[in-house]
């Protein structure tokens, strides 16, 4: 089945392939502009020293209490979870007819929402741990989990400050969150700690009045608009700041970045053909039907519209990544590749904006969460989890050139660390996660650092290019806003291109989800990668969790 080519119901038919659907969400520049109106990027306060955050981010952490409710269906934190389905189809409609009071109330209530359940967890692991009677199973597990395992250090250190207050805090709205979430909702403002929050995470401010209102209450804060000059100074180390602690906080106005991924030069390069897009498709909420749209054909008036990110190869999460089906596609090896570059007549680069906001529908990506979420037999967009993104201006460059030795890939990135990384081979280490461990599965040695190597040489069969990452803006820099998952896209696309493997965009989505959620050790849901691809505002429809209805393509 080539990109161009409708699938059939068989080709279709529910292997449970990562997929999703991406309708728009707003098309017209005076919805975008009334957003950027109501909406800011601010930093609570994250203090750096030398250029390193002094705090580490939780989102991991957080997560996984989430996901722990929500697998263990928790009396008190499923039903939470079961709410958000609704709050998120509020929250795209206030946000599609410029209704900003409810999209202020919507956000209020999922961030309640959210902190109620880091609450549930933390109470179910100290209640345990305090031997109270009557509790569920799994508050042992969740206990064990704080006191023993690692990744739950910053609980224990929690706990040994506040000790049993701990049960009426949240890691998802630590302070100095917490305090400016508090304060704001006093004035109706709505914040909300992107992606998993935690500390040091960059957060959405909304005012159903605007802008003025929204500055008038940061200067009540003192909270000041960002400086991009002295923001970059603080979060690269700057020589005048040495041995200095220096606190981040600020804020910015909401930029929508509306370009889809920009891919430059490679399409110049003899036989390389740049990725297909997702098949423009309608979805119909009476049958639970999608159908791919001929050239030309317009979608009905009783279905919706949008993008379908259907692969051809279904790149499965929780298991060892097999590259069998890339490995037949390739058309060129490292030596074609080079002369390639070589002879290129203008630079190569990809460039894509990162996810501004989520708001409503954050972490409704997460893969357990399409699954357990999804309402058996649903149809109705509502039945769906699904999550709206709105792009941000801000952009991850990414430049592909020679390296000098041949059987290297040399990463740069001078955000991240200095000078250059040069990986000859790649290190994988035993995955830490026990259940994918004894799966055979391996993740990298060094994560993300080891990302551009291990797509380029051990998926791709590449080598002897250079990688360089350009400057990010320091608000992105701070966390939440989803910058690996659009470096990660790049990553894929190039090499695909320059290998000939021809993957389309639904199959670098897949594929980059499956990486960062197992090789990289991580936990994403695709949203980022999503509005990274297509830019703008989309809401996307998470469809793996449907068990029946995707055979039904017409």
């Amino acid at each position: 089945m080539s990109q161009s080519d409708p699938p059939s119901a068989t080709q279709a038919s529910f292997s449970y392939p990562y997929s999703a659907f991406s309708r728009p969400l707003i098309v017209d520049d005076t919805t975008l502009e009334a957003i950027a109106e109501h909406m800011v990027l601010v930093q609570a306060g994250k203090e750096y020293l030398n250029g390193v955050a002094l705090v580490g981010r939780t989102a991991a952490l957080v997560n996984w209490m989430w996901t722990d409710l929500l697998r263990d269906k928790d009396s008190i934190g499923f039903p939470l979870h079961q709410e958000k389905l609704g709050l998120t189809q509020r929250y795209t409609y206030a946000l599609k007819i410029r209704d900003f009071d409810t999209v202020v109330d919507c956000i209020l209530r999922y961030v309640e929402i959210r902190d109620a359940l880091c609450r549930r967890w933390l109470s179910l692991a100290l209640d345990f741990k305090d031997q109270v009677g009557g509790l569920p199973s799994y508050a042992a597990d969740y206990a064990n989990k704080m006191f023993n395992q690692d990744g739950y250090g910053v609980l224990r250190d929690l706990f040994q400050i506040h000790g049993a207050a701990l049960r009426n805090m949240s890691p998802y709205t630590l302070e100095p969150i917490a305090s400016l979430v508090a304060a704001a909702r006093k004035e109706n403002i709505a914040i909300m700690p992107l992606g998993a929050g935690g500390p040091g995470a960059n957060c959405i401010a909304v005012s159903a009045l605007g802008s003025d209102h929204l500055a008038k209450f940061f200067a009540s804060q003192s909270i000041e608009k960002l400086q991009d000059d002295v923001a970059r100074k603080i979060v690269r180390g700057d020589v005048s700041l040495k041995d200095k602690k220096a606190l981040l906080r600020g804020y910015l106005p909401l930029e929508v970045g509306t370009n889809a991924l920009q891919i430059s030069g490679f399409q110049l390069l003899e036989g390389v053909t740049t990725p297909d897009s997702p098949f423009d498709a309608e979805y119909d909420p009476e049958t639970g039907a999608l159908r791919v749209l001929q050239a030309g054909e317009q979608s009905r008036s009783s279905t919706v519209n949008g993008k379908w990110f259907l692969p051809r190869h279904d790149f499965r999460q929780g298991e060892p990544l097999d590259v069998s089906w890339i490995k037949s596609r390739l058309k060129m090896g490292s030596t074609i590749a080079r002369t390639l570059i070589g002879e290129a007549k203008s630079e190569l680069e990809i460039v894509a904006h990162l996810r501004g906001v989520d708001g409503c529908g954050s972490s409704l990506d997460l893969p357990e969460f399409q699954l357990r979420l999804t309402k058996d037999g649903a149809k109705q967009i509502a039945d769906i989890p699904s999550t709206p993104t709105i792009a941000s201006a801000f952009t991850v460059q990414i430049r592909f050139g020679l390296s000098d030795d041949p059987n290297a890939i040399v990463y740069v990135a001078p955000d991240y660390f200095p000078g250059e990384y040069a990986v000859a081979e790649v290190a994988v280490v035993p995955h830490a996660d026990e259940a994918k461990r004894a799966r055979g599965m391996m993740m990298l040695g060094k994560l993300q650092k080891d990302a551009p190597a291990y797509v380029f040489k051990n998926i791709f069969g590449l080598s002897g290019i250079k990688i360089t990452c350009e400057a990010i803006s320091p608000m992105a820099l701070a966390g939440g806003m989803e910058s690996s998952n659009a470096f990660n896209v790049a990553l894929i696309a190039a090499a695909s291109m320059l290998s000939g493997a021809n993957l389309n965009f639904a199959e670098i989505f897949n594929l980059a989800v499956k990486i960062e959620n197992d090789e990289l050790n991580g936990l994403t849901g695709g949203q980022g990668h999503l509005s990274s691809i297509l830019g703008g505002a989309y809401q996307h429809m998470w469809l793996s969790g449907l068990k029946q209805n995707l055979n039904n393509v017409a």
